[in-house]
Formats: C-alpha cells, sequence, structure tokens
C-alpha cells in the first residue's frame, strides 16, 4: 500500500486488495489503502485481521462488485497529475531566476 503502487494503481485504473505493512512512519500505508478504498478502486485487510477466511470473503465481495470498481476509474484519474515533473520544474526554474535577479540587484545598490 505504498505511495507509488497507489498512484500506479490509480493511473491503470487497477483493482485491489491491499494489505499494509502495520509498520512505517505515521501509519502512512493504512491510510493509503483507505483513500484507495475511499475512491472506489479496492478494498484492504490489515495484517492483523487477516485470516483465510476474511481474505476468501474479502475477495468474494470485491468480484460481486467489480463493475462498480471498473466504473470508479474514473473518479480516480482526478487524483492523478500527469505533468507533475514539468509543474515542479517550472517552479524550481522561477525560484532559481528570482533568486539571481535579487543576487543582481543586492550587488548593484
Amino acid at each position: 500500500s505504498g505511495i507509488n503502487t497507489i498512484y500506479e494503481m490509480m493511473i491503470h485504473n487497477a483493482v485491489a486488495l491491499l494489505i499494509p505493512l502495520p509498520i512505517g512512519q505515521m501509519n502512512e500505508q493504512k491510510d493509503n489503502a483507505l483513500f484507495f478504498k475511499k475512491i472506489g478502486l479496492g478494498d484492504f485487510i490489515e495484517q492483523k485481521d487477516l485470516t483465510r477466511e476474511t481474505f476468501l470473503a474479502t475477495i468474494h465481495a470485491m468480484i460481486k462488485e467489480n463493475k462498480s470498481y471498473r466504473n470508479n476509474g474514473s473518479r480516480a484519474k482526478n487524483f492523478v497529475i500527469n505533468d507533475a515533473v514539468d509543474r515542479v520544474v517550472e517552479q524550481i526554474y522561477i525560484y532559481g531566476k528570482g533568486r539571481e535577479q535579487n543576487r543582481k540587484g543586492s550587488t548593484s545598490t
């Protein structure tokens, strides 16, 4: 349930049953799994609750709801920023130009 996995599944409209790691920084994998479930692309089971029975019951429930999960893919894509790298590079460039201008302005006075 790492954020990169969540992001990739959102891009590809992939339905998944997530099992977040119980250890990690501030429980981020469970938060990611909750978000993934909220946007309707899948479900999750915490490791402490994972049994053969809970796994199979969740899989069967997801199979019954497969069409609903598939329809939710367009909503999930609203959270994906396809040009994120370009946006970050642009902001770095703008910031760098501003610093350069400030430096030139402070040396000319």
